[in-house]
């Protein structure tokens, strides 16, 4: 009867973790985006290169109508190549952008970080998010900061299926 008690006591300990690690699991933190595999797209736009640094994380994802809306960060490029990217310098800064945003996020609202773009003349950081109007509020104080001296454009539209990613991460 011990060993009875005791394996249904693991069984019930079992089923609980996974049930915490399946909350857990449900969009990005910071420690899942810095332990995060990224895959590097190269493909053109209007026959200028570009590329996409795409989070594995969210590939095949099961919980994507949890996070239906996708929030677009566009940054501007102001010191940039011959080919309109990011010189070293202006991708250390976008890097602290970009963490400053995911920093934003991670205080006050369930995200997935789905990754970046960078073509000619901006970067462009993608997110999914479950709460429209609370993200908004938060990036467009971000924005109006103006904190990193760059134009940032900001926009969040309805996307329950991601298929604006889906190029990325199917």
């Amino acid at each position: 009867m011990a060993s009875f008690i005791t394996i249904l006591s693991s069984c019930l300990n079992k089923k609980k973790e996974i049930i915490i690690n399946d909350t857990i699991n449900k969009g990005s933190n910071i420690e899942n985006i810095n332990k995060s595999s990224y895959s590097v797209i190269k493909f053109k736009i209007d026959n200028q290169e570009c590329f996409a640094t795409i989070n594995e994380y969210f590939k095949h994802y099961n919980y994507k109508s949890d996070f239906p809306f996708a929030l677009w960060i566009k940054v501007e490029t102001i010191e940039q190549n011959s080919n309109g990217h990011p010189t070293d310098n202006e991708a250390l800064l976008f890097n602290e952008i970009e963490d400053s945003i995911i920093s934003q996020l991670d205080k006050k609202t369930p995200y997935c970080f789905i990754g970046r773009t960078t073509r000619n003349g901006f970067r462009e950081v993608m997110f999914y998010v479950s709460d429209k109007d609370k993200s908004f509020d938060l990036m467009n104080k971000f924005v109006n900061s103006n904190k990193f001296k760059r134009k940032i454009e900001l926009t969040i539209d309805r996307d329950d299926k991601w298929k604006s990613v889906s190029g990325f991460i199917e």
